[in-house]
This record gives structure tokens, sequence and C-alpha cells, in this order.
């Protein structure tokens, strides 16, 4: 490929002034990004300079692969999430109070968890234990 844009570096120097202007100003063109086109490849064929563009390489897909991974994790924990709160609907849906405080969920009888207490609720719990513990 060198011997060949070469050639038609030297052809053009020698009919430039025979050829049409815009013809000669072109085959420059073309001959420049020729010649850069091989000295691009001459420089990667290094050793160095090789491994160190096979490494970015080799690390960009690396990271394309984790964002891939991380992607597909989102998506399937999501789904997990979504499934996870129907299943809470329809365990919500299906208990039915059962006397004293105690739940039917899905046929059998539960003690009922109190998720988070007023501040009127602890004082009356913390006046209850004092007074047990007095008496």
């Amino acid at each position: 490929i060198g011997i060949v844009y070469l050639s038609l570096f030297t052809q053009t120097i020698i009919n430039q002034y025979q050829t049409h202007f815009l013809t000669y100003r072109l085959s420059y063109l073309f001959i420049a990004i020729g010649m850069s086109f091989i000295h691009i490849i001459t420089i990667l064929q290094t050793p160095s300079i090789k491994a160190a563009v096979l490494d970015s390489f080799y690390n960009m897909k690396q990271q394309i692969w984790r964002n891939e991974e991380n992607r597909n994790n989102v998506i399937h924990n999501s789904s997990l999430i979504t499934e996870c709160q129907q299943r809470k609907q329809e365990d919500s849906a299906s208990v039915n109070l059962q006397g004293n405080n105690f739940l039917l969920i899905n046929g059998q009888n539960t003690i009922p968890i109190q998720m988070s207490l007023t501040e009127e609720e602890t004082l009356l719990k913390k006046t209850d234990i004092e007074n047990s513990f007095i008496e």
C-alpha cells in the first residue's frame, strides 16, 4: 500500500502543472489520507502500543458486559419486587379478623404484629409496666 501511495505522490508532483487544479488537490488529499492510515497501522504494530490498545478494548468490553449484567439484575430485581408487592397485596386481601386479636392468614392462626406505636401508646405501656412493678 505504501508503494502505491508513494508512486501516486510522485505522479502528482510530476503532473501537477498538467492536471486540473481540483484533481491535483484531491490527489494530495487522498495521498494524505492513505499515508496517515499507513502511519497509524505502523504505529499500532508497536508491541507496547498494541498491548495498550488491546487492553483498553478489553476493558471497554468488560465495562459493557458489567453494565449489561447490572441492567439485567436491576430488571430481574424490579420484577421480584413487583412480585413481592403483589403477594403482599394478595396476603393482605386474604387476612381476616378472627375473634380476640388473632388473624387468619391462609388458614393459620397467627399473633398480630404491631408495626409502630404512637407516643400515647408508649406512655400507656410504660405506666402499665411501672404499675405492675409497684404491685
